[in-house]
């Protein structure tokens, strides 16, 4: 009677077990493992990516129903969407590091679905940096002629204005002072223009040309100065600002928290420069570097700890130098600070 009893309650056992097991086997959602990224989770903008997964019981899910898509969602272009494995082509406009999650949803036959997923960092071109940004200060330079600033009677001279926001497409507006000293003649789209040098020049004279470009409610001005001789060498009768400015890094692609310097080189034009001070211009929003030197031909700054992963601020340096007789002369640089 015993040993009767033991063997109905082990077959008890065995039945519930035996349910048990039919039941999570019927209820329980496909079992997935994580994404795998092919060439590891680190890949350069517009690189195609593959990405696959395995499930436990393949039989149970068609690749039919195995579903990729992107956090957040569209980012770049799947070129295989469905299926065990996805080809995904990275965006290829970025212009700073960024995370991008590669999502699959699986569904098997029976309506229940499991998910998996993976975060791949996409690496911004190296010269990201470099490219404008909505957020950067719009702001002009003109480019000096090969000839240098003393002019000779009736000599053409072509000057050319840059902005740091070409993507904006600003107007340009040219100004010459004294305004009878020869013709200007912009180009139709107003990036260049032409000084006609007077053909009768009494004595030096030095003349002003300056361009104002404006987008989007900014506007930046800038102005050079040139010196026209009867001769075309020049006298010692007027005097220049500072002209031919350029500038020296030791990293003009810093990390967060990494010390920059810059420095500014000019001709003094025989008049010395008593004054050189820099000024540091971000978005707002933006965090602040410190700008440890600020006055002489070398600025130290320091760029700041607080830049997020994902992110590249840019910052506008402009350096102003003024000469002993006061006149002033001004240059503009960038520098990308990234993660």
């Amino acid at each position: 009677m015993q040993r009767a009893l033991l063997f109905g309650f082990g077959s008890a056992v065995f039945l519930l077990a035996a349910v048990l097991l039919n039941g999570c086997g019927t209820g329980a959602p496909p079992q997935v493992t994580p994404v795998s990224v092919q060439g590891g989770y680190e890949h350069d903008a517009g690189a195609t990516i593959t990405a696959t997964i395995q499930v436990a019981r393949p039989e149970l899910v068609p690749e039919s129903m195995v579903e990729w898509s992107t956090n957040p969602p569209g980012v770049g272009q799947f070129l295989q969407s469905k299926g065990y494995t996805a080809v995904w082509k990275a965006p290829a406009d970025i212009t700073e590091d960024r995370y991008v999650e590669l999502k699959v949803r699986v569904t098997d036959t029976r309506g229940h679905s499991s998910e998996s997923s993976a975060k791949v960092l996409i690496r911004a071109p190296a010269d990201a940096g470099t490219k404008p940004r909505p957020d950067e200060p719009l702001r002009v330079s003109i480019s000096l002629p090969d000839g240098g600033q003393i002019v000779g009677p009736g000599q053409p001279v072509r000057l050319d204005a840059k902005v740091t926001r070409p993507d904006l497409s600003p107007t340009y507006t040219w100004r010459l002072v004294p305004s009878d000293a020869g013709q200007l003649l912009p180009s139709p789209g107003g990036e260049s223009a032409t000084w006609v040098v007077p053909t009768q020049v009494a004595g030096d004279m030095r003349v002003t040309i300056s361009v104002t470009a404006a987008a989007n409610g900014q506007e930046d001005t800038k102005s050079v100065d040139f010196l026209v001789s009867p001769t075309g060498a020049g006298g010692t009768g007027v005097v220049l600002p500072p002209t031919g400015l350029s500038f020296q890094y030791s990293n003009n692609a810093p990390r967060p928290n990494e010390v920059v310097e810059i420095t500014v080189s000019y001709n003094d034009n025989g008049t010395p420069v008593d004054e050189i001070l820099w000024k540091v211009e971000s978005a707002p929003g933006v965090p602040e570097g410190h700008l440890e030197i600020s006055q002489g031909p070398r600025a130290v700054w320091r760029a700041p700890q607080n830049i997020l992963a994902n992110q590249t601020a840019v910052y506008v340096f402009t350096v102003t130098l003024k000469n002993r007789r006061g006149l002033t002369a001004t240059g503009v640089t960038t520098v990308a600070v990234r993660w």
